[in-house]
């Protein structure tokens, strides 16, 4: 009898060693922050590169300096696939940490440990090995039966302070994609955009016939109104990854009990409305 009522009186004391209010609101506000933050990223990745194809489609089309061979310039298949693995593994943690800071069912919290895993294992130069991410993997998958809570609890604790290294990374690697002097996508991006306009430049100057002339007026406006959305879109977006970082170390203090500031991480959320506007605009929809 002694050892049923201890064994009851363990698990209850247990059941009350999950996260505090503070954590609670710290892990949910920033798991949807950065599961956005990543889908918008890989989104926004896709349509720069479509917008360069066409913008050197159109340059062709004006005799301009773009070549048929090399239509997404420096935006070619795998390397957006990369970078869109990147943003999908910062995605693929907060769809995790949603997973285990809500009553969410056993197979879920397996399907959103699993897609965890594997997206993380593409991030480049990431700290974690492949090892120490399915060693992560198995502390989710393993939880169920008695002190659901409590095991849940652990594991958000573990996760985000053994991965709190790597998505710092993940956030500098979206930063510098967005950042119009790093070679990357928004560079990209706005290098072709002024290859188009100089490109339609010497066309209206030397075209004589309407048909041509309306080729590039066209091409001109579409570069122009491209440079206004990219630069509106790389500014919200950088301006998100890095409140990211900094809602990131909060929520890393927070677990560890140093602090019960969470200023940073509740300020992202008027930062959502602007940046999906600016989506919006973007892909023209």
């Amino acid at each position: 009898m002694k050892k049923i009522i201890l064994l009851f009186l363990t698990i209850a004391i247990l059941s009350g060693c999950g996260l505090t209010p503070v954590q609670q609101e710290a892990v949910s506000r920033f798991a949807k922050a950065s599961g956005a933050i990543g889908e918008i990223s890989a989104s926004s990745f896709s349509q720069s590169r479509d917008a360069v194809v066409k913008m050197n489609l159109m340059s062709i089309a004006v005799k301009g300096k773009a070549s048929i061979i090399n239509l997404d310039g420096s935006l070619n298949p795998d390397d957006i696939l990369q970078r869109i693995s990147a943003a999908t593994s910062l995605k693929s943690y907060g769809e995790l940490l949603v997973a285990l800071a809500e009553n969410t069912q056993e197979a879920e919290l397996k399907e959103a440990s699993d897609n965890f895993v594997d997206s993380f294992k593409t991030v480049s130069n990431k700290k974690l090995t492949d090892e120490q991410l399915e060693s992560l993997g198995i502390i989710v998958r393993e939880i169920g039966g008695l002190l659901v809570e409590y095991k849940k609890a652990q594991a958000i604790k573990k996760i985000v302070l053994e991965t709190e290294d790597d998505v710092q990374l993940i956030c500098t690697l979206l930063e510098n994609e967005f950042d119009k002097h790093y070679p990357g996508v928004a560079k990209e991006f706005d290098d072709t955009i002024n290859r188009l306009k100089a490109d339609t430049d010497i066309a209206l100057a030397e075209e004589k016939g309407i048909q041509n002339r309306l080729i590039a007026i066209e091409a001109y406006q579409f570069a122009t109104t491209n440079k206004e959305k990219l630069n509106d879109l790389a500014k919200k977006i950088r301006s998100l990854v890095s409140s990211l970082k900094k809602a990131n170390t909060q929520l890393v203090s927070a677990i560890k009990n140093e602090s019960h500031s969470i200023s940073d991480i509740r300020a992202m959320g008027t930062q959502f409305k602007e940046l999906s506007d600016a989506i919006r605009v973007f892909s023209g929809k």
